[in-house]
């Protein structure tokens, strides 16, 4: 059967299509650079062949092997209020990249999700709330891949209890982190890494969060620090150093 040819697509928006039972195969489009799903209650799997690979146009590498490229031109990729989706496929196979533009991932509302994939070399800003499992987030930003996040905002996931601890050490460029009623946030790890770009950290309703990282008061790049409803918190670092904190502007406890 001939394929229906949509080459010139760049913006797709799947919305309340209810009785849609298998989101169709979008990766194979050369333009596609907005990408919406929301509202496909229906939905159970974001499976392999979302991803169009025996479609996807292929580049040679150096050493003369071939490698097909899915999503090539996605920038944004939005997925919400899909309440009954439990698996989100990878891709990760040889000769096969994914999402190689991707900078803009938003997960929210899908609360049954448990996994998904860990392949966004160039991910910026990871928007992931309202899931119980915290498996998703992890596998997206435990990737070694994953170095270039410039703002991370984790809400209401409910099994979190820490954040990986190198998350910080590979993304140095983060400028914004926001943690927003993680129940169940119990540490956090040190944030070193990104001291020198980190301008705006953002804490609420984190209950069993009883202490801030030690080395919360030496981020000289720190502009805004809003801590609130963490009933349990005990211990926020003092400033330490010349240069601890000293570019903040608000805080908010």
């Amino acid at each position: 059967m001939k394929m229906l040819e949509l080459d010139k697509l760049f913006e797709i928006e799947l919305i309340n299509c209810y009785n849609c039972e298998k989101i169709p195969m979008l990766g194979h489009l050369p333009l596609l650079k907005y990408l919406k799903l929301k509202g496909l209650t229906n939905i159970r799997s974001i499976e392999f062949s979302f991803y169009g690979v025996s479609y996807c146009s292929s580049t040679s590498r150096n050493d003369g092997q071939e490698t097909r490229v899915s999503f090539p031109s996605l920038k944004s990729l939005i997925i919400e209020e899909m309440p009954n989706l439990t698996e989100w496929a990878n891709a990760q196979m040889s000769g096969v990249q994914v999402f190689p533009c991707l900078e803009i991932l938003k997960i929210e509302n899908c609360c049954k999700l448990t996994t998904a994939p860990n392949l966004f070399p160039c991910l910026k800003k990871l928007h992931i709330e309202n899931m119980d499992s915290d498996l998703p987030l992890s596998n997206i930003i435990s990737s070694s891949n994953l170095t270039s996040l410039v703002r991370l905002s984790i809400r209401g996931i409910l099994e979190l209890t820490c954040l990986v601890g190198d998350l910080f050490y590979k993304n140095q460029n983060l400028a914004y982190l926001d943690l927003w009623a993680c129940e169940n946030l119990a540490y956090i790890p040190h944030l070193w890494g990104c001291g020198t770009f980190l301008k705006r950290l953002e804490i609420t309703f984190c209950d069993e969060l009883m202490e801030l990282p030690d080395d919360l008061g030496s981020l000289d790049s720190l502009e805004a620090l809003d801590i609130s409803f963490c009933n349990n918190l005990q211990l926020i670092p003092y400033p330490s150093g010349q240069k601890g904190l000293s570019s903040l502007r608000r805080l908010n406890i």
